[in-house]
């Protein structure tokens, strides 16, 4: 059995680990899903610093290039384009992995096995300070492909509720183009401009 500081050691240790390779990566890919309500919402999602990300979710798109978001549902062939504000501080993956994780301090190390059977080493970080809570996140449970740092599932704990996204093939890329984040209507949408 590990001690109380063997297991603050390994946490450290693994906090430090994430952070430099998301300190090194430009943007990410993964395919996620997350229960809301008695919804499951699945899709997947393209990021890079700076507020700029594609999900493609609910048979909807939204693009963000930092400065305006397009919601495109290709069903009715329309798009609503608004501004994006950055002052709305918004839990979204991008945000949990290039900004929150960074200013979340490692808490405790721990084994869990789930009742579907899943094991995972889980690693729960807090505000470091009172200062660095964001988007009111009271903490966060990385879930980890036991004895790696391959992030499986990251829960996002707010107003004591607890949102879980599963998490699958997570890319960290170290280079991703501006022209991703761009959205052009097909031909025949009805925009809606609110900007």
């Amino acid at each position: 059995m590990q001690s109380f500081a063997q297991v603050a050691t390994d946490a450290a240790a693994l906090h430090a680990k994430l952070k430099k390779t998301i300190a090194a990566a430009q943007g990410f890919s993964t395919n996620f899903s997350v229960v809301s309500g008695k919804r499951t919402i699945s899709g997947n999602v393209k990021a890079k610093r700076g507020n700029k990300f594609m999900m493609n979710f609910w048979e909807r798109v939204v693009v963000c290039n930092g400065k305006t978001v397009w919601n495109y549902t290709p069903q009715t062939k329309s798009v609503v384009i608004g501004k994006y504000d950055e002052s709305q501080q918004q839990t979204n993956l991008e945000t949990l992995l290039f900004t929150i994780l960074q200013k979340y301090a490692p808490a405790k190390l721990s084994r869990k096995v789930l009742s579907n059977g899943g094991r995972y080493d889980v690693l729960k970080l807090l505000p470091a300070s009172a200062a660095d809570i964001t988007s009111d996140i009271a903490s966060i449970e990385i879930y980890l492909k036991p004895n790696t740092d391959i992030i499986r599932k990251l829960g996002v704990t707010i107003d004591r509720q607890t949102v879980i996204y599963d998490i699958s093939n997570l890319k960290f890329l170290a280079a991703v183009s501006d022209s991703d984040f761009e959205f052009h209507p097909p031909k025949g949408t009805e925009t809606v401009d609110m900007r």
